[in-house]
């Protein structure tokens, strides 16, 4: 009768035991999930950043030469107000 008892009381442990192992599987599961969440966020958030800093440099180049165009425009225009003027006082010299 005694092992009639045990019987079922060993299969319980036996199903507790195989429950607690299939419930540590599952959270393993959903750690290695989580973790792998966690991570594509963090890539995604390196590549954003890195996308950015490509548009900063990408911005800085054209304004670099924005600029370079603006400073040869001026300088074009300083160079032809030069000749004006010079060619004005050969044309005054010429006249006297």
């Amino acid at each position: 009768m005694l092992q009639l008892l045990e019987f079922p009381q060993r299969e319980e442990v036996r199903e507790t035991q195989r429950e607690e192992v299939r419930e540590t599987q599952r959270e393993e599961v959903r750690e290695t999930q989580r973790e792998e969440v966690r991570e594509t966020q963090r890539e995604e958030v390196r590549e954003t950043q890195r996308e950015e800093v490509r548009e900063t440099q990408r911005e800085e180049v054209r304004e670099t030469q924005r600029e370079e165009v603006r400073e040869t425009q001026r300088e074009e225009v300083r160079e032809t107000q030069r000749e004006e003027v010079r060619e004005t006082q050969r044309e005054e010299v010429r006249e006297t």
